[in-house]
């Protein structure tokens, strides 16, 4: 699902003003849709744990059948960023 600025802002509990800056910085997943920058929600989950930012509780409301798709999504989102952690940490075996 496509998200706007003001939706993404929203989600992320931060200002558009923000959203732009991080835009225009490119430090944000974005695509631009005829001038606009919009965001995928998924992406933004994803970019938004890595970069360890609370996300706003209506990232799981939504209408219709969309919260089991969301919520899977979620989970898989989640599982990536803590297999990339577990990667990542150096672990070092007591003597």
């Amino acid at each position: 699902m496509k998200l706007d600025v003001r939706e993404a802002a929203h989600m992320l509990n931060v200002s558009a003003t923000k959203i732009y800056r991080w835009v225009d910085a490119e430090v944000i997943p974005f695509v631009m849709n005829q001038r606009h920058p919009m965001f995928l929600r998924v992406e933004l989950l994803e970019w938004a744990m890595e970069m360890e930012i609370p996300i706003s509780a209506d990232l799981y409301e939504d209408e219709g059948d969309i919260h089991s798709r969301v919520r899977s999504s979620a989970a898989v989102v989640t599982r990536r960023c803590v297999r990339r952690r577990w990667r990542s940490w150096s672990w070092s075996r007591p003597s």
